[in-house]
């Protein structure tokens, strides 16, 4: 269990009845709005009275009984059975939606098609022809295919955009230049600029982390910093570099870090959005940002649900899932070359997953041909 954590639900149990605890939480409203009262029933295993009572405390409070239990010999035997840091901020987040019925998400919550929400959005301040002269510059710098090209240029003028990126097709660089293309003309026209990237996991944001540091020694202007509840940062240290840096990478958890939340962001990047639940992405859009991209590949791993009754109420389908069923197939970029996979195993991925439209990259090509040699 994370030792930052706030709320803990366990099993106790006990051969006498007992009165439950409960956490005094700073979110008082909260614990009114859940009504997560305690539940209490007696059992008779082998003949012998037990008390099952669900109870939830603070971990503090949880050392504190189990010593306590320990020093009375008491019989109480404490389970952990989940967490509600999760909870409660996804809850925070339906009530921000029903709260502020202004922000910008909210047209996407109630069309659901990306097309409607991109129709009038427009940049105000662009240079064109220096945009495009950018965008140019990093499709040839980083030799990105035709498919991670389009991306490249498109999503610059969208303010929802779906990629959709099989295995191997190159997500994470497409990633990258989108953000070198940003901090570039934020650079070059002298208006700062600042991006979120977050991801489920800490392997994804590692990795676009190590990316952006070598990025960072032949363009000193990109400033990334990688946000871990390890960091052991003091809270004034912490303030002080995510302040400082313009690009911010965090897991979709920590993204609830309150200094990350004061942050004002104009662009946000959720890589494997397919792996959340709709909620979990939800939290990153009450921040009011101003241009989104979803990257992930519903073919893949979804969110993991252990109740199948939420999973049958839709609480399993990703907001990218969603939006992707409600869309014209055109309004999905796809990246579409593939350059990790034996060219026969690519081309059965393909025809049973992609549609036939998943190709092979020139250097597996090429390796295919010299081992038929």
């Amino acid at each position: 269990m994370h030792k930052n954590e706030k709320n803990i639900e366990f099993f106790l149990t006990n051969n006498s009845s007992t009165s439950s605890k409960k956490d005094d939480d700073d979110d008082d409203e909260l614990d009114e709005e859940i009504k997560l009262m305690h539940l209490t029933e007696k059992l008779n295993p082998k003949d012998k009275l037990l008390v099952l009572c669900k109870a939830r405390m603070t971990i503090d409070n949880y050392q504190k009984f189990l010593n306590e239990q320990h020093m009375i010999r008491g019989q109480w035997i404490c389970y952990h059975i989940m967490s509600f840091g999760s909870i409660r901020k996804e809850y925070k987040t339906l009530l921000t939606l029903t709260e502020k019925p202004s922000l910008p998400i909210c047209n996407i919550i109630t069309s659901g098609n990306i097309k409607s929400i991109n129709n009038d959005f427009k940049i105000q301040g662009q240079d064109p022809m220096l945009s495009d002269d950018i965008t140019n510059n990093i499709i040839d710098e980083y030799h990105l295919n035709p498919s991670q090209a389009n991306v490249l240029k498109k999503v610059k003028n969208r303010k929802l955009s779906l990629v959709q990126g099989p295995p191997g097709t190159g997500k994470t660089t497409t990633i990258i230049a989108t953000i070198i293309r940003e901090l570039t003309e934020s650079f070059l026209t002298n208006n700062p600029f600042k991006i979120l990237v977050c991801t489920p996991s800490n392997y994804a944001c590692d990795e676009i982390a190590k990316r952006l540091e070598k990025e960072k020694e032949n363009k000193e202007y990109i400033r990334p910093f990688r946000c871990k509840a390890d960091n052991n940062l003091t809270e004034i240290k912490l303030e002080e570099e995510l302040n400082k840096a313009n690009v911010v990478i965090c897991t979709l958890y920590f993204s609830g870090n309150k200094y990350i939340r004061e942050l004002l962001f104009n662009f946000l990047i959720i890589d494997e959005a397919c792996q959340c639940t709709e909620l979990t992405c939800l939290i990153l859009f009450c921040y009011n940002i101003n241009q989104a991209i979803l990257i992930g590949d519903p073919k893949q791993l979804p969110p993991i649900i252990k109740s199948h009754k939420i999973e049958k109420c839709g609480y399993g389908k990703s907001l990218f899932e969603r939006i992707q069923e409600e869309s014209l197939s055109e309004e999905i970029f796809l990246l579409n070359v593939q350059y990790r996979m034996h060219p026969n195993i690519s081309k059965l991925s393909s025809q049973c997953f992609y549609d036939g439209k998943i190709i092979d990259g020139e250097c597996q090509v090429k390796s295919m041909d010299q081992r038929m040699d």
